[in-house]
């Protein structure tokens, strides 16, 4: 996914790259179900492409990824999200 990392800032190519980068952003989060980071990433293909609702639920299931690996690994500590890059990049869709 490191051109999904790429297209976070905008270039000249960087639609035609997400686009051909959108097959593989769908497939990334159905290897890896259970990681926040595995699931937000396809965002920001999904962002670069206008695809809102898309990546809002990209992100919303990282969050809830986070949120479950925080129960899993600290029970009784549910202010411990560590990994907070999906419901950042929430805020920027809101």
């Amino acid at each position: 996914m490191s051109v999904a990392h790429g297209q976070a800032w905008p270039s000249p190519s960087s639609s035609s790259l997400a686009a051909l980068a959108l097959p593989a952003a769908r497939r990334y989060a159905r290897v890896a179900p259970s990681s926040a980071h595995a699931l937000h990433m396809p965002s920001h293909i999904f962002t670069r492409l206008g695809m809102w609702p898309a990546s809002i639920q990209s992100n919303l299931a990282s969050a809830a990824a986070a949120k479950q690996q925080v129960a899993k690994t600290q029970p009784g500590d549910s202010r411990q999200v560590k990994d907070t890059h999906g419901p950042i990049f929430l805020l920027e869709h809101f």
